[in-house]
């Protein structure tokens, strides 16, 4: 007599075949990553000057979201990045102060190692290595200027004379500080600075991503040099996220958003639209924002969700919004003209339900 399966009910099968998926996808995630057991991870920092190693539960959400960013890094690296499956290795996560997952740290050697808290997208791992492998400051002149500025998106490079030594020491010691943020160089190529009509001594900020330069002229001492880094250092469209989230919203400056779909509109917006957030910083704050993790604000700021790229405009202080019509091109011209009329109080706010408030003062 043949046997028979029982019989299920619906509901037991959609319980049933939900754990199936759930499993498949499971098993996809931990496919992506390859993780290295404690012998092979000893021998690997021991044997290489710098490794990369994201210490991961691969089951929680941001640790999902890293694994093909992670396979990204390590197609673009000359030098090792490996993985370490925290959940069942918790004997040298804890070694190495893991407490939250992902945890990237970089090693130069067994026992020195710094965390990376940047994004956790390749575009932003990457450029950090490779400004580790490099010295603290490198020796720049008008062959290899254009190799060391392609590496991130800023890089500052001291003017000095050759015997100009307080100088060099005062801006040694700042890259020092913050030699895992940026490229640092010094140059006393009389050509090269011809070339980019800078007088001894001076520091530039190449924002190679944007096209632009940021100048510090003569002698500084070692406090103003930094603050020159802090300042050009940061982008002036930055990138909204839950860590500068509060600082943004708390400014009394417009903050202007743009939604985008993926990193290449980021990187497009930001360099189209660098010379307006240049021209009204001291007003407005540019951010783009994520339309994936974000979409959710959309309608509150008078924006259709899905629908991106897209521009609006927000003064926390008034909690007043100004949308950027849909049927206009986000361009620098225009985008200049639209702020201009919400600064002269030419443009009314919008509400919830459509429609623009009445006139409003000057912001």
């Amino acid at each position: 007599m043949p046997l028979r399966c029982p019989q299920l009910s619906p509901a037991v099968k959609m319980h049933f075949f939900a754990r199936i998926l759930l499993a498949g996808l499971a098993a996809a995630v931990q496919a992506q990553w390859q993780h290295v057991s404690d012998a092979e991870f000893h021998s690997l920092v021991d044997s290489n000057d710098l490794l990369l190693a994201a210490f991961v539960a691969p089951w929680t959400g941001p640790c999902k979201s890293l694994a093909s960013e992670w396979a990204a890094t390590k197609s673009q690296l000359t030098y090792p990045a490996v993985s370490i499956d925290c959940t069942a290795n918790q004997t040298l996560c804890s070694a190495h102060n893991v407490h939250s997952y992902p945890a990237i740290r970089l090693f130069r050697g067994p026992h020195e190692w710094v965390r990376y808290r940047g994004p956790r997208k390749a575009s932003a791992i990457v450029p950090f290595v490779r400004r580790a492998s490099l010295p603290v400051v490198s020796e720049v002149n008008i062959k290899n200027i254009t190799a060391l500025t392609g590496i991130d998106r800023v890089t500052f490079v001291a003017y000095l004379k050759e015997d100009d030594h307080s100088m060099r020491s005062r801006f040694t010691k700042v890259a020092e500080t913050f030699r895992d943020q940026f490229v640092f160089g010094i140059s006393n190529d009389k050509r090269l600075a011809e070339k980019e009509n800078i007088a001894f001594p001076s520091i530039i900020a190449y924002r190679t991503d944007v096209g632009d330069q940021e100048v510090l002229q003569g002698t500084v001492t070692r406090s103003v040099i930094g603050k020159f880094i802090l300042e050009a250092g940061k982008p002036l469209i930055d990138e909204l996220t839950r860590r500068n989230e509060i600082d943004y919203m708390s400014s009394h400056k417009l903050l202007a958003y743009i939604f985008v779909a993926d990193d290449a509109d980021r990187t497009l917006f930001r360099r189209k639209l660098h010379p307006v957030a240049k021209q009204y910083k001291d007003y407005v704050n540019f951010v783009t924002i994520d339309g994936d993790e974000y979409g959710h604000m959309a309608a509150s700021l008078g924006l259709h969700r899905g629908h991106y790229p897209s521009f609006t405009v927000y003064s926390a202080w008034k909690d007043q919004v100004f949308p950027y019509p849909a049927v206009k091109r986000i361009e620098a011209d225009n985008i200049e003209a639209f702020l201009l009329e919400i600064l002269h109080g030419e443009r009314a706010p919008w509400s919830p339900s459509g429609t623009v408030q009445g006139q409003h003062d000057e912001l």
